[in-house]
């Protein structure tokens, strides 16, 4: 049983009823969207996981994607002007 039915009525409306339910619970579970932190539902992801018996979400702490070091343009580049007449 969805904890936010409005979220789930528009979420079925546009992906359809499996789609739907399961971008809901992604979201619950995930503590994303609406769920996150200082958004609307927070505090209702914080009630669901404490019924679960799961620690709460957090944000991710990775940091991403980090270019190479020193790395400034692709490898399949040409450098220079090209092609050099005699």
């Amino acid at each position: 049983m969805p904890v936010v039915e409005s979220l789930m009525t528009a979420l079925t409306a546009r992906y359809g009823r499996v789609e739907g339910e399961n971008v809901y619970y992604a979201l619950e579970a995930s503590g994303r969207g609406p769920f996150a932190k200082g958004r609307k539902y927070r505090d209702l992801h914080l009630k669901w996981a404490e019924e679960k018996g799961v620690p709460p979400a957090s944000p991710s702490t990775s940091p991403g994607r980090v270019p190479a070091k020193g790395r400034r343009r692709s490898a399949g580049r040409p450098r220079g002007r090209g092609r050099r007449s005699g």
